[in-house]
């Protein structure tokens, strides 16, 4: 049986190191709705990150507004392709955000000092599941 885990967690992991939770030594936490939506908010991370790194055009504009006391919206002008992209993000994923575009040295969102051990801190919880993938043993 699978451990419990904390979706926000798996959420900062799988946003840092994509393949990090292997799906054959996991397959129940892969049927997990939790897992799913972790995946895919961390894919969106990924793609935030990307669009601010400039992989998709030089980027003339970014914003960020609250929406709501949890919510923040995230806009970014791409020069070149005309693209306004937006992203709407849970507290949560805008910290981890700004920590990994500070990380980046992306200059459009200053981290809090407090930000980084916080993200160190919240990956570390995983560290049982992903130690585990390392102690066993691959066929050859």
């Amino acid at each position: 049986m699978e451990p419990s885990i904390d979706e926000n967690a798996l959420t900062a992991a799988l946003t840092l190191v994509p393949g990090l939770v292997s799906r054959n030594k996991h397959f129940d936490l892969f049927r997990r709705h939790g897992m799913r939506r972790a995946r895919s908010r961390a894919r969106l991370l990924r793609n935030v990150l990307s669009h601010l790194g400039g992989n998709f055009g030089e980027v003339i504009q970014v914003s960020a507004e609250p929406v709501d006391v949890e919510m923040v919206r995230v806009i970014m002008h791409i020069r070149g392709l005309g693209l306004r992209r937006m992203a709407i993000l849970s507290g949560f994923e805008w910290r981890v955000l700004r920590v990994l575009s500070a990380r980046a040295g992306l200059p459009f969102f200053e981290a809090d000092p407090s930000d980084e051990p916080w993200l160190e801190g919240v990956v570390a919880t995983l560290a049982p599941i992903t130690m585990e993938d390392r102690a066993t043993p691959t066929r050859a």
